[in-house]
Parts: structure tokens; sequence; C-alpha cells
């Protein structure tokens, strides 16, 4: 049998370097018919050349995670948030629902077939089910929303990111794209770029004349319940008609100074007298009258005069998509109003 002649230091060496930018240095090197086993995997220059599996990111807690360098299989137990991985084009496998259905302002928006209901209540268990390599948790100013599936728990299960649920949508697609690096497959520039076209449909409704218009955003859930003013940037239609630059009454600068809203009851609506009244009915009890039926309501001029726009529960997701929709709507019931009366109050 003939002697096996190895390679010497050197040759090994340039072997090993070949093979690795290759990639195909693995388990063995084979040599001659016979296998090395291991021989590159304590090169330290083998290590250098393969890409990291995970990377750092600080989530809303401060927190320093762990997470893959393109998340695949997320799971999302704040389903608001995972409208800002759709939009993106990431990956979401797994959501709760609202009931037995996910919430509209997912469901009217992107293609869900693909996504697990883990149903209202999510479980630990549910959610290892699916195998995630990535959990996303909801917080708000800070504070996480844990409900009946602890933070603790779902780490054993993969790497928890927690984020803000309501924050600017500048900022939160900013860190949606941070979140998904690579397996982003739309751009934050195409998103914003179709947002800044949907906002210029809508300044063009009214022209310069929406300096003129006095408006003032409320939360209607139905005659027995507090009604609230939205503050300009706490909710996306609030954030949207803010900036066309109107005139809000000063009820919604008490709403900024009290934190994002400023509850009234029904009997202080009379003092909301404005020129364009948007009513959100995304809360509004199924069994509840529309509010231009109550009295309280149908003596406000804006109500007199038919300057009212309702906006349902379908357009309450922070990300480009929902507002670029929302923009859109606000353009097309506004528009419909006609020539817009700004000397109601």
């Amino acid at each position: 049998m003939p002697f096996l002649h190895l390679p010497t230091d050197t040759a090994l060496d340039q072997v090993v370097d070949e093979l690795t930018r290759r990639r195909l240095l693995g388990g063995g090197l084979a040599l001659g018919g016979f296998a090395i086993a291991g021989c590159g995997s304590d090169d330290p220059r083998a290590d250098e050349s393969r890409p990291a599996r995970t990377r750092s990111f600080t989530d809303a807690t401060g927190d320093a995670v762990e997470i893959p360098q393109a998340p695949a299989r997320i799971v999302s137990i704040n389903d608001l948030l995972a409208t800002r991985v759709l939009a993106l084009g990431g990956s979401i496998v797994g959501l709760p629902t609202v009931g037995t259905d996910f919430r509209p302002e997912i469901a009217d928006l992107f293609d869900l077939d693909d996504v697990t209901s883990l149903g209202p209540d999510p479980s630990v268990e549910a959610i290892a089910a699916l195998e995630p390599d990535l959990i996303l948790v909801g917080a708000y100013k800070g504070e996480v929303y844990e409900g009946n599936t602890p933070v603790a728990q779902l780490r054993t299960v993969a790497p928890v990111v927690v984020l803000e649920t309501f924050n600017a949508v500048e900022e939160a697609t900013g860190i949606a794209a941070e979140l998904l690096g690579n397996a982003a497959t739309t751009s934050v520039e195409v998103l914003r770029s179709d947002f800044d076209d949907a906002l210029g449909e809508l300044r063009d409704v009214l022209g310069e004349s929406w300096s003129d218009v006095d408006t003032v955003v409320v939360r209607y859930d139905g005659p027995q319940a507090p009604l609230y003013v939205w503050a300009p940037t706490s909710v996306p239609p609030t954030d949207v008609i803010d900036r066309m630059g109107v005139r809000w009454l000063p009820e919604v600068g008490a709403a900024e100074e009290n934190g994002g809203d400023l509850e009234l009851s029904l009997e202080e609506v009379g003092s909301l007298d404005c020129d364009l009244m948007i009513i959100a009915t995304a809360f509004q009890a199924d069994d509840a009258p529309p509010p231009e039926e109550l009295p309280v309501f149908a003596g406000l001029e804006a109500v007199r005069q038919g300057q009212v726009v309702k906006i349902d529960q379908s357009y309450f997701g922070v990300n480009y998509v929902t507002y670029s929709r929302l923009a859109r709507k606000l353009a097309a019931d506004i528009g419909r109003l006609g020539a817009i009366a700004t000397d109601l109050v």
C-alpha cells in the first residue's frame, strides 16, 4: 500500500484557506481519500469567516437582547406590533385574536393565511409549538404588557423583544426595520414615499384652508361611556390630520398636557364646537346609537353642518401601510363633504 504523504503545514494552511473561502469547511477535511476530522474547526480564521448568527438589539426596556440576524419565525404577543413587521414584509407565524378573529387592523391590510391563531390568551405551550426564533411583547411608556404570558416564561422559548406600542410612525418603522435586518423585504423608503403621496392627496382637499379649520378628534364608545379627546400625536387619526396644520380646539392642548387624552362626560360635549369633528368609533359598543343621534352631539355646529368624519378600528396600527390608507380615507371622506365652512366657531 502506498504511503500517504500529508501536506506540509504551509500547504495545509492553503488548503484550509481555499475551502474556507468556498464555504465548504465543515466537520472533516478530505485529503487523498482520508478524512482529517475537524482540521479547520479549531482554526480561528475559520470562525472569523463565518457570519455571526445573532446580533444585539436594545429594546424598549433598555435591555440588550441577542436576536437572529434575520428573524424568520416571529410570534407577536401584541398584535398591533405585528403590523410593523408585516408592513416591512417580515414573517409573522403566530398572533393572538380578539375573540375568535384577528384584529381588523391586521386582517384588512395583510395576508394572514400562513399565520397561526393563538386565541385571545396565548399560552406558552402554544407559542413554543410554533418554534419561533423571536417573540415580540408590547409596552406603553415603558410598562410591559405581560398578561398571562410572563416575559420570563417566554424567554424559555425564544428571545423576547419589548417594543413600545404607541410611538411616532417614523420611529416605530425605523425600529422595526432594525429589528428585521435583512429579513425585511420592503424598504422604509418605499413605505414612506407612498405615505407622502397619500398626505399630498389629503392636503389637496383643502389646500391652504387647512390652517383655518378648527378640529377635534374624539373617541366615542356609547352613551353610557366617557368621551375622550385625543392629543395631536397620540393615535394615528390625530397624527395624520395634525400634519395638515389644522387649528386644534383648546381641549386638544389639554389632552396633550394630560399625557395623550382628555376624558369628558357626554354632558361636556357642548364645549367641542368646531369646524371639523372626527369621531373614532373603534371601541363603540355594538348596540350603541350613532353619536350624531344623541342630543348632545346633534347640537354641535359641525354635526349640524354635516362636517363629521368617522374612523373605525381598522385604522389604528402604527405603521406606514395603515397611515397611508388612513390619509386616503380622510381625503375621500372630507372631499365628499364639499367646501368646509371654517367660521362655525
